[in-house]
C-alpha cells in the first residue's frame, strides 16, 4: 500500500509531540517508548508517520502488526521488513540468529534500527520475549529505537515484558470534534465547495463520534462519485 493510499495521520500537538519524542528516543542508547490510547483515537496513522519520519534521518525501519503474531512469525517480519531474506524452511534459532546478527551488525557500523510495533499487546507472548531480548542485548550500545502501540490501559504481556525498558509515554486520546473536522479538510483539500466546506466537515466530525478510522471512511466515501 503506498503512502498516497493510507489515512491521513493525526494532525496537531499529539503528532508534534511524538515527533519530539522520536528525536530524543534517536538520542539514546537504546531509546524505547510507547504509543498508547484506545482503539479508533488515530494510534496505527500515528505509527506510520513516525517510520517515515524514522526512515528520513537514515534508520533502518522495520514497520510490523504485531497482532497475533509469534516469535517466529515476528522474526519473518523483521526479516522481510530489512530484506535480509532467510531461507523458507529456517528454523527459530536461525532466524534469530539472523535478525541479531543484522541488528548488531548496523550498530557497528553506526546504522540506527527502528522497530515500530502495532497492536503489540495482541502478540503472543513468544513474540514479546523475543522484542524483550533484542532490547536486552541493545541495552549496552548505540543501535535500536523501539515504538510500540497499544491500546490502553496498558496490561497483558506486551506491558509485563515491555514496559521495564520503556522510557516515555506518549498518550493517543480520541480525537476531538474540530480535529476531525480538521482531518476532513484536510482530506478534501480543493475538492468540497468552499462555503460548504465548514459546515460539511462539522456534520462528518458528528457522525465520525470521535472513531479517526470512521472519519477516514466517511471523507473517503464522499468523495465517491
Amino acid at each position: 500500500m503506498s503512502h498516497s493510499q493510507i489515512e491521513q495521520p493525526r494532525t496537531g500537538p499529539i503528532s508534534a509531540e511524538a515527533l519530539a519524542r522520536l528525536d530524543f528516543l534517536q538520542s539514546r542508547p537504546c531509546g524505547c517508548g510507547v504509543l498508547q490510547g484506545p482503539a479508533c483515537s488515530g494510534k496505527s496513522a500515528l505509527l506510520r508517520e513516525l517510520a517515515v519520519a524514522a526512515d528520513r534521518i537514515g534508520a533502518l525501519v522495520a514497520h510490523v502488526d504485531g497482532q497475533s503474531l509469534d516469535a517466529r512469525g515476528l522474526l519473518w517480519e523483521l526479516a522481510a521488513e530489512w530484506q535480509i531474506a532467510p531461507t523458507v524452511d529456517a528454523h527459530s534459532r536461525r532466524l534469530t540468529q539472523d535478525v541479531r546478527d543484522f541488528v548488531h551488525g548496523s550498530a557497528a557500523a553506526g546504522r540506527r534500527i527502528a522497530i515500530l510495533l502495532d497492536h503489540a499487546d495482541r502478540m503472543e507472548h513468544t513474540a514479546g520475549l523475543t522484542v524483550a531480548r533484542l532490547l536486552h542485548e541493545c541495552a549496552w550500545q548505540q543501535g535500536l529505537m523501539l515504538i510500540w502501540a497499544a491500546n490502553s490501559p496498558l496490561q497483558g504481556d506486551a506491558a509485563d515484558l515491555l514496559l521495564p525498558f520503556t522510557e516515555l509515554r506518549i498518550d493517543c486520546p480520541l480525537p476531538t470534534t474540530p480535529e476531525i473536522a480538521d482531518y476532513a479538510r484536510a482530506v478534501w483539500g480543493h475538492s468540497a465547495d468552499k462555503d460548504l466546506l465548514p459546515q460539511l466537515a462539522e456534520q462528518l466530525a458528528g457522525l465520525s463520534r470521535s472513531d479517526l478510522r470512521r472519519a477516514e471512511r466517511l471523507s473517503r466515501l464522499s468523495q465517491l462519485t
